[in-house]
């Protein structure tokens, strides 16, 4: 039940994202002095900023200016994470050792830092932004993917599909990477979506990083909303709920992963 009201909100979130996909940014950006500091009413749902901007409509175009980013880091670090690791479990030898040390060398740079030291040399759009989380959330996949990997090529059912003259290219794709990895790189990108979206919102704060005003994002909500009221403005605690939420949600679908994970664990020979 936990697992299908997680995914259930999770999809929640994207048909919203796409929904704001398809707003028009001006909704979001265009300032309008006359209207600034509104209360919640039936024409502003959740009141506007101090330029006059609705801040339901920066929400729900904000939520899809970090959700598809979100969405990229997940797609590089998955991809990079999948073939490495695949590679190292599988091939061991040389292979394993050569990618091993480039993923230890990746991994000895904090994740935060070097995602900083890519937007600051390579600039600092949503794109750099989702292929620097990318990049720095690889060597987990990497590691995770190895290890499953390496448990499923000694296990009994590899080893008799081999003697039964299966495919290599079926072991390797099929039975280990599809129905053998794909729990396992399926938790650790739900870490990295929620871990997205709480970095795009600590960089806000930084200023000049990732995704900036008047481009709208749940960091620059929270950011533009920071002591400037009560803790119980909706202008502020509804963007935090918002995260909150999306952050809950992945890790409890990642946890409910991890159980099924363990339960499905190969036996050794």
């Amino acid at each position: 039940m936990k697992r299908r009201a997680a995914i259930a909100s999770l999809v929640v979130v994207l048909l919203v994202a796409l929904i704001g996909t398809l707003m028009p940014d001006m909704a979001a950006t265009e300032t309008r002095p006359d209207q600034a500091n509104l209360g919640m009413s039936w024409a502003f749902w959740l009141g506007t900023d101090r330029h006059g901007r609705a801040i339901a409509t920066r929400l729900v175009i904000g939520l899809s200016n970090g959700v598809w980013p979100a969405v990229g880091a997940c797609t590089v670090a998955g991809v990079l994470g999948l073939v490495a690791g695949t590679a190292r479990g599988w091939l061991g030898g040389l292979t394993n050792t050569v990618l091993g040390f480039l993923t230890t060398v990746l991994a000895t740079m904090p994740r935060y830092v070097l995602v900083l030291v890519v937007l600051t040399i390579w600039g600092d759009s949503a794109l750099w932004l989702a292929l620097a989380a990318g990049l720095a959330w690889t060597p987990s996949v990497t590691e995770a993917v190895s290890a499953r990997v390496e448990r499923l090529r000694h296990s009994e059912t590899i080893l008799a599909s081999r003697l039964h003259g299966v495919p290599t290219w079926r072991l390797l794709l099929v039975h280990t990477v599809w129905f053998g990895c794909r729990k396992t790189v399926t938790r650790q990108l739900l870490g990295l979506f929620s871990a997205f979206l709480v970095l795009e919102a600590s960089l806000a704060y930084i200023g000049g990083l990732g995704i900036r005003e008047p481009t709208p994002s749940i960091g620059n909500l929270l950011a533009m909303q920071w002591g400037r009221g009560a803790w119980s403005d909706p202008r502020f605690w509804v963007p935090a709920a918002v995260l909150l939420f999306i952050v809950a949600a992945t890790r409890a679908l990642a946890h409910q992963l991890l159980s099924l994970i363990h339960i499905s664990e190969p036996t050794r020979r």
